[in-house]
């Protein structure tokens, strides 16, 4: 099963998400601009673990003349296997690099992100395999450059807090490859949901109060070491207003907003034309490649498709051409590639790669490649990132 991940954004990134509006209005972190990608997303994975035998074996009595029915001792139990408790969860501390702090001269834009998220869980069904969970975190900015969407300096965003349901698996199917095999292979199936609460500085500018989001997860594992998963999640957000606003009373002069659906003049909310995120959908692809006993190559591509509230806003001379009128729609694709080692147990890191982007050039006449950028300059919607996970 996957490790729990996060979404890396660059600074570019994080202008390209706030512009489509992501999908549960919330800080990168909540990587939900995204399919819960953009490295192993999903955490319905969290499971209890094995559970160790309570007895050990039995021994007769030492003396053959003692009545039968004398209690039988219980020899000790000397494994290494520690005690099955029902609490888990992860720890992630992961640093991103945007790649247009290599680009030279004047249009370079260093970007040098340190995130933090940590995943919870508690076990409160082995025999349903049923989790209570919980993901939480931060991420601040180390350098940032001019096109920074921060409001000053170093500022630590904290994400959404997501509380929920998982049930991994929900079916296990075992069957041979072959007639010949001794060895069988397994089709899997996952499935979770979350509430999400708006903890976030994005969620508050979408004046969003309640997320809810659905998932299931296929995986097939034709051998012990190859593993092919498709994901599909949909997520649907509560907002006030069908638009992001923001407060008059922050400016020195009147901000200038577009005709149509204001927010409220007695309220001081000015309404900013760009429609937050009803509903998402997202799909998800990934193959996990284990060899040389701890080492595990990662490959996934996802897309996520983002919907607007229904408004009637009517195209108009402001808009892009490949807007759409009344409910606007938008898409993220992200690619992941991951190498990960696992030092020892319960630690591990991983080196890799995340490009987010739309699918098309802003021309929409160019597919762009999933896994690497190359139509961007430096506006950091590809990073590098240096991940360590600990797990328990």
């Amino acid at each position: 099963m996957r490790q729990p991940r996060i979404t890396h954004l660059g600074s570019g990134a994080l202008g390209l998400v706030a512009a489509l509006v992501c999908l549960t209005g919330a800080a990168p972190l909540d990587d939900t601009a995204a399919p819960p990608p953009a490295r192993p997303p999903h955490t319905a994975g969290d499971g209890p673990g094995a559970d160790p035998s309570a007895t050990g074996p039995t021994t007769p009595p030492d003396d053959a003349t003692e009545a039968s029915s004398a209690p039988t001792p219980v020899a000790e139990d000397d494994s290494d296997t520690p005690a099955w408790h029902p609490f888990g969860g992860s720890l992630l501390v992961s640093q991103s690099i945007g790649t247009g702090t290599f680009i030279e001269g004047p249009a370079a834009r260093p970007y040098y992100n340190l995130a933090v998220v940590l995943k919870p869980h508690v076990v409160i069904s082995e025999a349903f395999n049923l989790n209570v969970r919980a993901r939480f975190g931060f991420d601040v900015n180390l350098v940032d450059n001019a096109d920074s969407t921060r409001s000053y300096p170093r500022q630590v965003l904290v994400s959404d807090v997501r509380l929920g349901l998982s049930m991994s698996p929900v079916i296990t199917v075992d069957f041979e490859r072959w007639p010949t095999s001794d060895s069988s292979a397994s089709l899997a199936l996952n499935a979770w949901f979350d509430l999400v609460l708006p903890a976030s500085l994005a969620s508050q500018i979408a004046t969003k109060y309640l997320g809810l989001r659905f998932g299931a997860e296929a995986t097939f594992s034709p051998f012990d070491w190859l593993e092919l998963g498709y994901e599909l999640s949909v997520t649907k957000n509560f907002n006030a207003l069908p638009n992001t606003v923001i407060d008059a009373r922050d400016f020195s002069a009147p901000p200038k907003a577009r005709a149509g659906d204001p927010a409220g003049v007695d309220t001081f909310l000015i309404a900013t034309g760009a429609g937050v995120t009803e509903w998402g959908v997202g799909n998800s692809v990934y193959l996990s490649f284990s060899f040389l006993e701890r080492l595990t190559l990662y490959v996934e591509f996802n897309i996520t498709h983002a919907f607007t509230y229904l408004r009637d806003i009517p195209k108009d001379e402001l808009s892009s051409p490949f807007a759409h009128a009344n409910r606007g729609r938008s898409e993220v694709m992200g690619g992941t590639i991951e190498l990960a080692i696992e030092l020892m147990d319960h630690l591990s890191v991983a080196i890799g790669t995340v490009t987010e982007q739309t699918p098309y050039s802003l021309d929409g006449q160019t597919l762009r490649s999933p896994f690497w950028d190359g139509t961007n300059g430096a506006t950091n919607r590809q990073v590098i990132y240096l991940d360590v996970t600990g797990t328990m």
